[in-house]
């Protein structure tokens, strides 16, 4: 640090260089209070348990970074033990007057006595009205990191009236994917500073818009390969949206288990303030679906806890180091977005932002020099929109206020924000807006579907050489249905097959998705304990083995089903026992071989077997061909032919159901459905639907 003259004795100077404060009542950030403390060194004082951080200056000018030390304290005496180093400086005492919240700097001696009148004296901020006591739109001409001159990286043309709209298209990998359509898409988008005016707890419908579409061009591009045009898409967005210095990171590099892509960009904005995106890769990363189940046997999701700390250790880090000079010292909103995997590590980016900001309202990256360079950060300037999110910690409380201000926005439809189970006491952090649901009473959901519908089948920009990515003819998600079985034909009656196509006991999909979690799964993956140590490794190694050729999409959860059913799942479902984290399936006796009826036609299961966690294993094996036996005896009465032929045609027409039953629910994730939902829906939806 380069050395500062002031008007007072240099001895003022080097006390204050090294003062450091604590616990005990000082909880709070002290700043200059008497013309003494703003001539000699202008400095700020942020306490918080028992650490301080004190940032200097001179001449009612505030350096970047700053100074940490612990303390001790007994009554209005404050000892400071400094050192530099790990060199000892000394100590000195301060007084502290917890009726004025007033920090004073003594001196002992006689002439400590006389100096003391004068000395430099810090109050609490909020207490009383220090005159600009934070000069923010002041900054040093030149700022050095490494010995490198950042000042070249300021903008100063950057047009900061910024409110008027902007609108263009950008590209997008998508496309209806389990009917191999995927390809590089475009649609249209609308985006606006103003979406930053109001505090970030308040839901902002066109932000959420635009971030899901931010979060969309952050897949990378399906047509490039893993390099420097993977992410030209996302970069031309942020480009046509006035952005600058935009940073994809992670794109080079082909996807393994616990990699991740980000992309950076910031812009100086209106109020003085910058704004910092930062948009997290979920979709197009292949293998990275391994790391969607490294769940681990801990209290945050192993891979996705891997993902972030990549992303705040180095990825950012490198951002703000490199563009130092645009963030030191400065006002910063910042907007975090991710879609499926992107959004549970966005979720805990935003976590760990929103918790830095609540200490002392900024945020500090540490030198290796041990200086401090921090800018302002306030919890209601972290916008943090989520998509799909899965669940990612244990610490995660449904609708926390403490988070307001990181919203996911999760379909019903969609099986990816259900794992890990919340049977595991896995949840996702912030408050969460549902789509509509087709099981709610209160609205009319065929109409609001219709809407969306509408949108979907003209979500291509006007005039785009780009075929349609996804429209109503792939949308199988009405197309839903269970299958039903032997239904009343037999001694197991409509008690176990009672959830069949008849439309008196027709179920839809959010039905199914919530019965084959609350079973069927979990009977799979078994206890979270159980899964890390016996099952994890095959679920990921299936997970990655199915999208080693593929974009990312749900075919990965297939893929790790399979894993974890070779790995003792199929046992699990089979043979149960009472021990199970989940009400028992009935004796430990082979399920799946009683499930079938015999030639005999006869129930296999006997009535204690017949528990109510039965029924719904029951019905969460439906996608997978439960219509075989509903189908061999259609046929059979219908064209009067032997079981054993009848069989033979059952299995074409079970295939094809079950078929579409996958599509509808892997169609549940699908970005394009939560995008034309979100533009079908008014801005006040969540408070209507």
């Amino acid at each position: 640090m380069k050395k500062i003259i002031t008007i007072v004795p240099i001895v003022f100077f080097m006390l204050t260089l090294f003062v450091s404060c604590g616990t005990g009542g000082l909880d709070g950030t002290y700043v200059a209070k008497n013309d003494a403390a703003k001539q000699s060194m202008y400095t700020k004082f942020i306490f918080k348990g028992g650490r301080v951080k004190v940032v200097m200056g001179a001449m009612g000018i505030e350096m970047p970074g700053g100074y940490e030390y612990g303390f001790s304290r007994e009554g209005d005496k404050v000892k400071i033990e400094m050192s530099v180093g790990g060199i000892s400086m000394g100590g000195i005492d301060l007084n502290y007057n917890e009726k004025t919240d007033e920090l004073r700097l003594l001196f002992g001696g006689e002439v400590g006595t006389a100096l003391n009148e004068y000395a430099p004296t810090w109050g609490k901020e909020g207490t009383f009205d220090p005159n600009n006591p934070y000069p923010e739109k002041q900054k040093p001409t030149v700022n050095t990191l490494g010995g490198k001159d950042t000042s070249s990286y300021s903008d100063n043309k950057e047009n900061k009236d910024s409110n008027k709209p902007i609108t263009g298209t950008f590209e997008y990998s998508g496309g209806d994917i389990a009917q191999n359509k995927v390809d590089d898409y475009e649609t249209d988008f609308v985006f606006s500073t103003k979406y930053f005016n109001n505090s970030a707890s308040e839901y902002n419908h066109d932000l959420a818009i635009m971030s899901l579409q931010l979060a969309m061009a952050a897949f990378g591009l399906h047509s490039e390969t893993y390099g420097n045009n993977k992410a030209n898409n996302v970069k031309k967005l942020l480009s046509d949206m006035d952005l600058k210095n935009i940073e994809p990171k992670g794109y080079n590099t082909p996807p393994e288990e616990n990699t991740i892509a980000v992309t950076f960009a910031r812009k100086s904005i209106e109020n003085d303030y910058e704004l910092l995106v930062i948009a997290v890769r979920g979709g197009e990363y292949k293998k990275e679906w391994g790391g969607n189940f490294n769940v681990g046997n801990g209290d945050v999701h192993k891979g996705f806890e891997i993902a972030k700390e990549k992303i705040i250790n180095d990825y950012f880090d490198e951002y703000i180091r490199t563009h130092i000079n645009e963030f030191s010292g400065k006002k910063v909103k910042l907007w975090i977005t991710g879609y499926s995997r992107g959004a549970a590590v966005a979720n805990l980016l935003a976590v760990d932002f929103v918790d830095e900001a609540n200490f002392d309202n900024s945020y500090d990256i540490h030198l290796s020099t041990g200086q401090i360079l921090s800018f302002s950060l306030e919890r209601k300037d972290i916008y943090a929109y989520c998509f799909a999110t899965p669940n990612n910690s244990k610490k995660a409380k449904p609708n926390d206020d403490n988070y307001n201000n990181i919203i996911s926005v999760i379909s019903p439809f969609d099986p990816v924000p259900r794992f890990p189970f919340q049977s595991w006491n896995f949840y996702k952090y912030g408050t969460c807006k549902f789509l509509p649901n087709p099981n709610s009473t209160t609205y009319d959901y065929k109409a609001l579907e219709q809407k969306m519908l509408t949108e979907l089948n003209g979500l291509n920009s006007k005039g785009s050489s780009k075929k349609n990515s996804f429209n109503e003819s792939g949308y199988f998600i009405d197309d839903f249905h269970f299958h039903q079985g032997n239904t009343g034909t037999h001694d197991c009656g409509k008690n176990i097959y009672d959830v069949g196509r008849h439309p008196k006991t027709q179920k839809n999909m959010v039905q199914y998705l919530d019965n084959m979690v609350n079973s069927t799964l979990r009977a799979v993956f078994g206890k979270q304990e159980d899964y890390a140590k016996n099952k994890q490794a095959d679920a990921i190694n299936g997970a990655m083995e199915e999208n080693k050729d593929n974009s990312g999409d749900v075919k990965g959860f297939m893929g790790a089903l399979t894993g974890a059913l070779k790995s003792g799942g199929m046992e699990r479902l089979a043979t149960p026992n009472n021990n199970d984290d989940i009400a028992t399936l009935g004796p430990s006796k082979n399920h799946l071989e009683k499930l079938r009826l015999g030639d005999d036609n006869v129930c296999h299961i006997e009535e204690s077997e017949r528990t109510p966690a039965l029924y719904r294993f029951d019905e969460g094996w439906s996608i997978l061909g439960r219509a075989y036996d509903d189908k061999t005896k259609e046929i059979q009465e219908k064209e009067g032919i032997t079981k054993k032929e009848a069989r033979k045609k059952a299995v074409l027409e079970a295939a094809e159901e079950a078929r579409k039953n996958s599509y509808a629910v892997t169609s549940g994730h699908y970005p394009e459905l939560y995008l034309a939902w979100l533009k079908s829906l008014p801005s006040d939806w969540t408070k209507r639907y």
